[in-house]
């Protein structure tokens, strides 16, 4: 089948190239030129576990091109194109639409309207109507909203847990499954709205679940309990599960917090004013400060003192620093007066972009240690977990490390010798 994907972000590539590997001929269709040009070069402008060998096979083997000029599209006649761009936050919370309008307005000018339109980006509940205004009467137009893991992206696309399709058109519904036809999984066919809904009411109950659990971690700091414990009862409750259990410093990324806010906003603008979401990104946001605050009260005097600090990602397994709870903490340090020397294996040019001069970005994580107080990890880094701990404690000045993770060997790490500070931990 030959398949358009107007966006080559991190949504936009992944859906395309593996479309690809699925046998499809695919043209990617962003507007930087300068992206298309790596693209073309095989280079992927992210980081994403396996993708990058995928892109470049799949254009060695002629399905997957890429372009920045969507009349490209009208050579290939595709029967499916997918609108995969930004939907950023906007200043009242709300998701803002104006590169999907654009999209669709590109699409108007330059393809026949026997294609299929499918709504890929994350949307507010009501958005495949305005999409169809856009486009016209001529259009049909699908939603079927993503579900992948950054750091797991690839692995997500081909062995999901479920695909969901937004549409009320036996054609549509065809045509999809169609498109993904070899994935094996169960698939829901659901109005556009229930399908948009979906894709918001999954991310917020995942926020919630880790805003939850931080709530019970905090507690866990107040009345002496391990908060670890905790989630390894809770976890085998079949009814709750272990996953997105974690306590931790808060959560990040390009997905949740804009979600659980779009979906706040979303059913007040519809006359429903929720009492359970936006209390999520208040409790998200006081786990930093919480967590900053046991820096404070184990040193007195911030201004002056040296951390190093291991991970800017938001998770291990991407190079995204888009709303790091790393890079808050970072910089509500630096206008204490710390001076920070900082290392992650894949976020330190993500982390450029955001931090400049501010900090030093050391090329290694044990050089990031040379002559430093203190080490902050805030990434769950693998090579993290096994650094060398006693050469660790004989490089910092003072042997303490706080785990904002919660996933370092708390206990060999007392017994070398270093005080070590985590959520909920006792």
């Amino acid at each position: 089948m030959n398949i358009v994907v107007i966006g080559t972000s991190y949504v936009g590539l992944v859906q395309g190239a593996c479309l690809a590997r699925l046998g499809h001929s695919v043209l990617c269709v962003d507007i930087d030129e300068s992206k298309v040009a790596r693209l073309r070069e095989g280079v992927v402008p992210f980081f994403e576990p396996d993708l990058e060998e995928i892109v470049r096979s799949e254009m060695q083997a002629g399905r997957l091109s890429f372009t920045s000029k969507i009349t490209e599209a009208v050579m290939i006649q595709p029967a499916v194109i997918f609108l995969a761009v930004g939907t950023p936050q906007s200043e009242n919370g709300a998701a803002d639409l104006q590169y999907l309008k654009a999209a669709a307005r590109d699409i108007v000018a330059a393809v026949q309207s026997t294609a299929l339109v499918v709504i890929k980006s994350t949307v507010p509940p009501g958005t495949s109507k305005k999409v169809k205004e856009w486009l016209g009467s001529d259009f049909e137009v699908a939603s079927n909203p993503e579900f992948l893991r950054e750091g797991k992206a690839v692995s997500d696309f081909f062995n999901p847990d479920r695909i969901v399709i937004g549409t009320t058109s036996d054609r549509a519904e065809q045509l999809l499954r169609d498109v993904y036809s070899g994935i094996f999984t169960q698939v829901f066919v659901m109005s556009p709205e229930s399908a948009e809904l979906t894709k918001y009411a999954a991310n917020t109950f995942l926020a919630s679940r880790l805003s939850l659990i931080n709530e019970v971690a905090n507690i866990a700091d107040h009345v002496g309990a391990n908060i670890k414990d905790v989630e390894a009862a809770l976890g085998a409750d079949p009814r709750i599960g272990n996953q997105f259990l974690r306590a931790g410093a808060g959560f990040g990324g390009s997905c949740f917090p804009k979600d659980v806010l779009a979906l706040d906003h979303a059913a007040r603008e519809h006359g429903y004013a929720p009492k359970l979401i936006a209390p999520i990104m208040e409790v998200n946001l006081g786990q930093t400060e919480r967590f900053l605050q046991k820096i404070y009260n184990r040193f007195d005097n911030i201004e002056g003192r040296k951390f190093s600090v291991w991970g800017l990602a938001f998770n291990a397994g991407t190079d995204d620093v888009r709303e790091s709870p790393a890079l808050r903490i970072i910089e509500k340090l630096l206008e204490r007066g710390a001076e920070l020397c900082v290392f992650d294996p894949y976020a330190m040019a993500s982390g450029r972009l955001v931090l400049g001069d501010k900090v030093t970005f050391a090329p290694s994580m044990m050089d990031a240690l040379i002559g430093t107080d203190a080490l902050l990890v805030l990434t769950e880094w693998e090579e993290f977990l096994y650094a060398p701990w006693n050469t660790i404690a004989e490089l910092l000045s003072e042997r303490v490390i706080f785990d904002g993770k919660n996933f370092l060997p708390h206990k060999d790490l007392r017994d070398v010798g270093f005080e070590v500070f985590g959520i909920g931990l006792n």
